[in-house]
Parts: C-alpha cells; structure tokens; sequence
C-alpha cells in the first residue's frame, strides 16, 4: 500500500473521530468528512463508496478488536469472571468512541453479541440450541448489566460470573 493511499486513510477515520465528538457519526456526509480531514471527496471516494461503507468498515474492526482483546473464550466455560473483567476493560477504555455512542450503538451491539456467542460456542465444541439459547442468555445479560452500569465493583462482577456458571449448567 502506498504511503499517500495509508495517510489519506489515517486522516478520514482521524477526521470521523473528532466529528463524531461532536455529532452522531451515522449523520455525517462525505463533504464533512473530506472537509475534515483535508482531502477531496475524490479522494475519499478512492477509499469507499459512501460514508456508510467506511462506518461499516470502522464497526467491523472494532468488533475484531473487541474479540481479540476479550478472548480466549474458552475462559467464559472455566473461569466467567475472567471474560467478564475483560469485557469490563474493554467497555471502559471505549465508553468515548463515537461508534460506542452512536444512534446505531444497538446495532453495534447485536453484531457483537453475535460475535462472541459465535466465538463461546467454538471454544467449547458444542453446537447444540439449548447451550446456544443458554450463552446467548448470559452474554446478552453481561452486556445489558455493562450497558446500564449495573457492574461498579468486584462483588457484582462475581455475582454475575456465578449466575453465568448457574445458566450454563
């Protein structure tokens, strides 16, 4: 990748980040963000078809981040209160992001969700509904408990790693 192509690249998703400060990034139209970040819309049409493309684009690698930084998944059958300070961290250090903060941060969140039941059920080489439908439960509540800010401290954090261990069962 040419040098030109990876700064033109940095400087569209620098410029939806500090535009996405101040406004719903999913309202931004690719005049504001070529504005911001200094380039043409030509040149921004060099790297994506429409500004939804690179939200799209900037969602999934959030997702892989999240993933990575979360895993190994195998923990969430063994020992759930590790994936749940880890899923805690993680929500901590994005609380900002304006993808996290978006009119669309649902949608965000079901791709998620999808994700990581997808990544529990490899870990544990158990393809059936019923454990399905049972991590769905438990990570659907984790999120839930994060998204409302019900997990302040460790107890609460072991209360839910307890009912996770009671809903896998």
């Amino acid at each position: 990748m040419d040098l030109r192509y990876k700064r033109t690249e940095e400087f569209i998703r620098q410029a939806v980040l500090e535009l996405g400060a101040k406004k719903d990034v999913y309202s931004l139209t690719v005049s504001e963000i070529a504005m911001k970040a200094k380039i043409s819309r030509i040149a921004f049409y060099d790297h994506y078809d429409n500004a939804e493309a690179l939200l799209e684009v900037m969602e999934n690698e959030m997702i892989d981040d999240y993933i990575k930084q979360v895993g190994p998944y195998s923990d969430f059958l063994t020992d759930p209160l590790k994936i749940i300070r880890r899923v805690m961290n993680y929500y901590e250090n994005q609380r900002y992001s304006p993808l996290v903060n978006s009119s669309r941060a649902a949608n965000l969140t079901t791709k998620t969700v999808d994700r990581i039941i997808d990544e529990i059920m490899k870990a544990s080489g158990n393809n059936s509904d019923s454990f399905r439908l049972k991590v769905t439960f438990a990570i659907t509540g984790i999120l839930g408990a994060f998204r409302s800010q019900c997990i302040t401290n460790d107890n609460a954090m072991e209360d839910i790693a307890r009912y996770v261990k009671l809903v896998l069962q």
